[in-house]
């Protein structure tokens, strides 16, 4: 298991959080969790003129932090869908094995790019339709 996936767990056990969530208003709280961190990181980024700092750092982490919480709030298998995904983000490369650019940096889908497969992740069933 990843280590960190774990670690949330515990925390979402310790702080008595249902995991996974059992109504919308517990989905929507941690929504909102990943949303407050995300702005704080967007801020603390302008403000050291994008530069690492300790809140900068701290903000990763708790970005991090909260949208695994919001992959276990959900029901998600979060482990097995990040490696679906790396999978599929290493078919990326172009026809002759290398990456593609767009003009500001952005990693660009090659010809064998395959989506993921992210069905299987999702929770058989959820409060919604259970």
């Amino acid at each position: 298991p990843i280590q960190w996936v774990e670690d949330v767990k515990e925390f979402r056990r310790c702080y008595g959080l249902n995991t996974p969530a059992e109504t919308e208003g517990e989905v929507m709280t941690q929504l909102g969790c990943v949303s407050e961190e995300f702005l704080e990181l967007f801020r603390e980024i302008i403000k050291s003129h994008y530069t690492p700092s300790v809140k900068v750092l701290d903000g990763i982490c708790d970005l991090l932090y909260t949208t695994i919480g919001l992959a276990l709030a959900l029901g998600c298998d979060i482990e097995d869908a990040f490696a679906e995904v790396q999978r599929s983000n290493m078919t990326k490369l172009g026809a002759d094995g290398k990456p593609i650019y767009r003009e500001d940096g952005k990693v660009l889908k090659g010809p064998n790019f395959e989506p993921p497969r992210l069905e299987p992740y999702l929770p058989k069933e959820t409060f919604g339709n259970a």
